[in-house]
C-alpha cells in the first residue's frame, strides 16, 4: 500500500518525524515499509487556465487548447481527451520542462 507523508501529517497534526523516521517506527512496529519515494514538482511546470479549446482542423483525437500560463497565452496542441472547458485549470509543461519518466528517466517537453 502507497501512504502519502502529507497524507499521514493531515492524519496526525502533531507529527514532527521526517520520512525516514516514519518510516523506521512503522517498520519497528511490524508495518514494512519498503521503500520511500521523494516527489518534487517538475521545474517549468505550472497551472494554467484553459482560455479556449477546439477539434484539431486535420487529426480527430486532438484539440487546440489556448491556455494562459501566468506570464503569456499559447496555443498548444493537446492529445488529452480531458482538457476541461473555458475557465478550468490544467498542469501545463512549458517548453523545456522536464517530465519524470520510470522507464526513460525523464523526457524532454
Amino acid at each position: 500500500m502507497r501512504v502519502s507523508y502529507r497524507w499521514l501529517k493531515e492524519l496526525l497534526p502533531g507529527l514532527q518525524a521526517s520520512p525516514d523516521e516514519v518510516a523506521e517506527k512503522l517498520t519497528s512496529i511490524g508495518l514494512e515499509v519498503e521503500e520511500l519515494h521523494r516527489f518534487e514538482a517538475p521545474a517549468k511546470v505550472v497551472v494554467a487556465k484553459v482560455l479556449a479549446k477546439a477539434p484539431h482542423p486535420s487529426r480527430d483525437k486532438l484539440t487546440l487548447v489556448r491556455v494562459f500560463d501566468g506570464t503569456q497565452e499559447l496555443e498548444v496542441v493537446c492529445g488529452a481527451s480531458n482538457v476541461p472547458a473555458p475557465g478550468g485549470h490544467v498542469l501545463f509543461a512549458q517548453v523545456g520542462a522536464r517530465l519524470p519518466s520510470k522507464e526513460i528517466g525523464s523526457a524532454h517537453v
